[in-house]
């Protein structure tokens, strides 16, 4: 008996319908959004950055220093992106808040 081996591409349209599925929940239910929303913005940008910064580090030491990185980053690039607004516009908050996994797209290739 033979078995069948699964392409790279069924495991990317099962990400994508996880996404879409999310999306849609948010949409529907905003209290999700810690829940759902906020692991993606504060702990798998910094999980990819230290893991690949500090690869013999354990996975909770992952986990718990990607935390405070991504904090530390979205932090610091939403004060810097408020100075270069400028106080008289009040938008620049939610605009900085996307910036973290933006910036760390580049560690996904592995």
């Amino acid at each position: 008996m033979q078995r069948v081996q699964r392409s790279p591409g069924d495991d990317a349209w099962r990400v994508v319908a996880c996404i879409a599925i999310g999306l849609g929940l948010l949409l529907l239910i905003p209290g999700l959004g810690p829940v759902l929303a906020w692991p993606w913005l504060f702990v798998v940008p910094g999980t990819l950055l230290v893991s690949r910064a500090v690869p013999g580090l354990t996975p909770p030491g992952k986990v718990g220093a990607g935390i405070v990185a991504s904090v530390l980053v979205s932090a610091h690039l939403t004060w810097r992106w408020w100075h270069w607004c400028g106080a008289v516009r009040r938008r620049g908050g939610c605009s900085a808040g996307g910036w973290s996994p933006c910036l760390s797209s580049p560690t996904w290739s592995r």
